[in-house]
């Protein structure tokens, strides 16, 4: 430690033994997905039922989480459309069996946020959450960590043996006090792939039906059709609870409950009269969300927005919106349309000259890759330009709040996946899908413009044959002057010849290649390489040599 040191004198200090210190966890940590646990500050504040809401439904969950059901089945899954509250009632799950020191993790799929829709990080994510509330058990996963840290990389049957079965086998189930503790999975629809979906029920249906771990599962989900083949299958459904959480205008009173609530503490934050709203108000909103929380939770995200000229004006935009769609589209068989019409509205209330470029943050944020800072950055954006424009989706867009980091890794965070079906589906969001999905050709052509652009900035980031077959279609000129660009000042930080390097060799000329170009002064015939994509009717050239160029003088 003090090797080579000469005439070293050490006086009140504090040696701090490190070896305390789980190398074995933090690799567990790193290959987790902790802002999808229930606590976790990027969720922050989480949904979760109101006061006097789906209280019957809460009780039921904990309830069979202590056991008290029939056969005492290990399994329960609850189920229901988008927007009826799933992830409120799993969260609330969540914070009452945390207080009984029932919860052993949980895990929240988001799959409009990058960071916690991985299936490989899922079974780490539970496995570092109970490591770090069981000692005993904490020590032997720090230990199979040590000896191999690629479990992380191995399949999802083996992760789970190497992170679960085995540790186990070792540990006091007894004494541990891990029998019975429950693990939540909220919104299971959300994991990335639908075969990652179904081997995760056909892991976990496994290990409880043959008893190789202590654990009570809860899983929520939408009913999609694989999901329901897997836990209707003999297997699962043997061992199972089956509960559904449907559209249902008995919870009317329920839904009123939460506007009261949202509307009080609008009142307080903003000094209104306690008359506001008026009754007559409330009883529409009721009677528009039609059984449909998230419809409610929407319309109230859009009254208290701060970008706006107050909650008074807000509502009463939402009250005429209201009473301008006809009683017969309202109902708990057609809750999608309601719920698309206000999605609409939403978009239809952002200025025209910012339409344009909020679409094409909509359309890039599809793409894992593309973070908060590389869209602003493709767009030529600052962190305030960025955050004003996107103030006009605050209803259904949670960006970082002002405290924190504007940072590369952070994606754009939805409040509900729901807005992004709408904007994916053209029979859902009809004339609005063509320029946000990409289908119309030039706004196609701006989209892989900016992807392509942005992924040349990354070092040594290798295209895929397919990928480069696609930009060598790439109308490169009619893109190109629909971002205007300003050649070559607005693409001077695109390294080119690295660029070139990570395009598949066979393509590389069809999509890049350096080429001679005459001055353009008049009699003057210096040639000077210049850059260009694309070929034919697709070229254009993004280097062209001037008067200016000629004289050695910088292009002004």
């Amino acid at each position: 430690m003090f090797q080579g040191a000469h005439h070293l004198a050490i006086k009140d200090v504090n040696f701090i033994d490190n070896s305390t210190v789980s190398p074995g966890l933090e690799i567990l940590l790193s290959k987790s997905m902790p802002d999808a646990f229930h606590d976790s500050g990027a969720r922050d504040p989480p949904p979760r039922c109101h006061f006097g809401t789906r209280q019957g439904y809460i009780t039921k969950i904990v309830g069979w989480a202590h056991g008290n059901c029939d056969r005492n089945q290990p399994l329960l899954w609850m189920y229901g459309p988008f927007g009826v509250g799933k992830t409120a009632v799993a969260q609330s799950c969540a914070d009452a069996l945390e207080s009984e020191h029932k919860l052993a993790a949980s895990i929240f799929f988001s799959r409009s946020t990058a960071d916690r829709d991985d299936p490989r990080r899922f079974f780490t994510s539970i496995a570092y959450q109970i490591a770090t509330k069981y000692e005993e058990l904490k020590n032997v996963i720090e230990d199979r960590m040590r000896m191999d840290p690629a479990i992380t990389t191995k399949s999802l049957s083996r992760q789970f043996e190497e992170l679960f079965v085995r540790p186990l086998n070792r540990v006091d189930i007894a004494e541990s006090g891990l029998e019975g503790r429950v693990v939540i999975v909220d919104g299971l629809d959300e994991c990335r792939g639908m075969t990652e979906q179904r081997a995760i029920i056909d892991i976990i249906a496994t290990s409880a039906r043959n008893g190789t771990t202590p654990f009570r599962w809860f899983l929520t989900s939408r009913p999609e059709d694989h999901l329901i083949r897997s836990m209707n299958s003999e297997t699962v459904s043997s061992i199972s609870v089956h509960l559904e959480l449907p559209v249902s205008r008995a919870i009317d009173h329920e839904i009123l409950v939460f506007l009261t609530n949202e509307f009080k503490r609008i009142r307080e934050d903003r000094s209104l009269s306690g008359s506001w709203p008026p009754e007559e108000a409330l009883s529409l909103l009721v009677e528009h969300a039609a059984g449909l929380f998230i419809f409610a939770a929407t319309i109230m995200r859009f009254i208290s927005d701060d970008n706006s000229f107050g909650p008074q004006d807000q509502l009463h935009t939402v009250l005429e919106f209201l009473e301008g769609v006809s009683a017969s589209n309202v109902g708990p068989g057609n809750p999608l349309e309601e719920m698309d019409r206000f999605y609409t509205l939403i978009m239809q209330r952002i200025p025209s000259k910012l339409l344009t470029t909020v679409q094409t943050i909509l359309l890039l944020s599809d793409f894992e890759i593309m973070t908060v800072y590389g869209i602003a950055d493709c767009l030529s954006l600052s962190k305030e330009q960025f955050r004003g424009i996107c103030g006009h989706l605050n209803s259904v867009v949670k960006l970082p709040d002002g405290h924190e980091e504007w940072t590369f890794h952070r994606n754009i965070n939805f409040h509900h996946a729901s807005f992004l079906d709408f904007l994916k589906d053209p029979n859902r969001s009809k004339e609005l899908h063509e320029a946000c999905s990409g289908k119309d050709k030039t706004n196609r052509g701006l989209r892989d413009l900016i992807i392509f652009l942005y992924l040349s900035a990354v070092p040594s980031y290798p295209f895929d044959l397919q990928t480069a077959a696609s930009l060598a279609k790439l109308p490169f000129g009619q893109a190109f002057n629909k971002l205007k660009m300003k050649m070559p000042r607005d693409i001077q930080v695109v390294n080119f010849q690295k660029l070139r390097e990570n395009l598949p060799a066979e393509l590389r000329d069809k999509i890049l290649r350096q080429g001679a170009s005459k001055c353009t002064k008049l009699s003057c015939t210096i040639s000077h390489e210049v850059w260009i994509f694309g070929q034919g009717e697709n070229e254009v050239v993004v280097e062209a040599p001037s008067y200016w160029t000629c004289m050695g003088i910088n292009t002004p």
